[in-house]
C-alpha cells in the first residue's frame, strides 16, 4: 500500500516519522536524528512522486530537472512514456514501468 500522510513529531535531537495509507493503517515508522529525517522522508518516495508534485505546484519541466539535479531526459521520459487521463500519475507511471519490464523480451540461450 502506498503511503499517503506523513507524520513528523519534533523533539530537540530525534524526530519520529511515520507514514500511513489511505485507510490509515501504519506503513512505516522511523527515529530519525534532527538532521537525517528530511532525507528519510526524500528517499521512501520515488523520483516520479517528487515529479508529479512539482508538476502539480505548476513548475516546467526545466524548472524540475534544476530542482531534482536528474538530467532533463530523465524527466522528458517518465512523461513521455506515463500520460494519464489526468496527467502524470506517478502510481500509474509505476504500473506502466512494472508491466514493460515484465513483458520486455529477454535473450536466452
Amino acid at each position: 500500500m502506498a503511503i499517503s500522510r506523513v507524520g513528523v513529531d519534533i523533539a530537540k535531537s530525534v524526530f519520529h516519522v511515520h507514514g500511513v495509507d489511505r485507510h490509515d493503517k501504519v506503513q512505516w515508522r522511523g527515529k530519525y536524528a534532527r538532521d537525517k529525517w528530511l532525507n528519510a522522508i526524500a528517499n521512501r518516495f520515488p523520483t516520479g512522486a517528487e515529479i508529479a508534485i512539482h508538476l502539480d505546484v505548476g513548475l516546467s519541466q526545466r524548472q524540475i530537472v534544476q530542482k531534482l539535479g536528474i538530467h532533463s531526459s530523465t524527466v522528458s521520459r517518465e512523461l513521455r512514456r506515463n500520460p494519464g487521463a489526468k496527467g502524470y500519475e506517478p502510481a500509474q507511471a509505476q504500473r506502466y514501468s512494472d508491466q514493460r519490464r515484465r513483458s520486455a523480451w529477454k535473450w536466452t540461450k
